[in-house]
């Protein structure tokens, strides 16, 4: 039987207008054009390859056989709340656990395109998180890659060692889908909805249920309404959530996509 552990960064939320559970953190939103540019390179890659391994902060070991002695699957309390003071959102590093070791997955990419800053051909980084010996370690709000697909990622200064790579978490990741309606190559976010445009330097979303069951994420749904102490009063959603819930825009291409990144560069 697998053993899952949920580790818990310190990187702040906000709430969502409307209901629906979501198995992804939330990040506190950052405009398109300040995620570029934090950005120390933008490339759109394909992975090549991941494979789990124990670490410790110093040293990162493939799984299987490990000194169960020194390692804490379960992590007790005392442990994890060591682990969560030691994440800083704002220089994350691969963080070890005193007494144990923590699970990251190494990432092999090749590169496709770069959109900002320079990159070798072969990438690699680690993510905080994985599943290696009957033990499941999830980071929430941390996206997964999965060999063979495309993406288009924003990396942080200094990405190659560290355990959070992408800029303002899950904000930096774009997946690069083909659309089972049209068979044409779009653009995703990390929770797998279309991404249809960049408006008012924000990212503009459209529901996307099929794509979010493939993740294994339940689509937002909207509620009743609360009831307004002024019967006058009509409540009714955000012209941003209906457009969300509603639109059939076109979600972007790679090279739409790959254009509005380049732009927000020369700003």
């Amino acid at each position: 039987m697998n053993k899952t552990l949920v580790i818990w960064t310190a990187f702040l939320t906000f709430g969502i207008g409307f209901a629906g559970p979501l198995k992804a953190a939330i990040f506190r939103p950052i405009a398109f054009t300040q995620l570029v540019k934090n950005s120390a390179v933008i490339v759109e890659a394909r992975v090549v390859s991941t494979q789990c391994v124990w670490g410790n902060g110093a040293a990162l070991s493939v799984g299987k056989g490990i000194d169960k002695s020194s390692t804490s699957p379960e992590l007790p309390d005392q442990q994890t709340a060591k682990l969560m003071a030691a994440v800083n959102p704002q220089a994350p590093v691969s963080v070890g656990v005193e007494g144990g070791k923590m699970i990251f997955t190494q990432v092999v990419l090749e590169k496709i395109n770069t959109l900002k800053g320079s990159a070798q051909t072969k990438m690699e980084f680690s993510i905080a998180g994985g599943s290696l010996d009957g033990v499941v370690a999830t980071v929430p709000g941390m996206p997964k890659l999965a060999e063979g697909k495309r993406y288009i990622l924003f990396l942080r200064n200094g990405y190659q060692k560290s355990a959070d790579p992408f800029v303002g978490g899950n904000q930096g990741f774009f997946k690069v889908e083909t659309n089972p309606r049209t068979g044409a190559d779009v653009i995703t976010n990390a929770n797998s909805d279309y991404v249809v445009g960049i408006e008012k330097d924000n990212v503009v979303l459209r529901r996307n249920p099929e794509g979010r069951a493939l993740a294994g994420l339940s689509t937002p749904q909207v509620t009743a309404p609360p009831i307004p102490d002024n019967p006058n009063v009509k409540p009714k959603l955000s012209a941003e959530v209906q457009r969300y819930l509603a639109t059939q825009e076109a979600p972007l291409t790679p090279s739409q996509f790959a254009s509005q990144i380049r732009s927000a560069t020369s700003r």
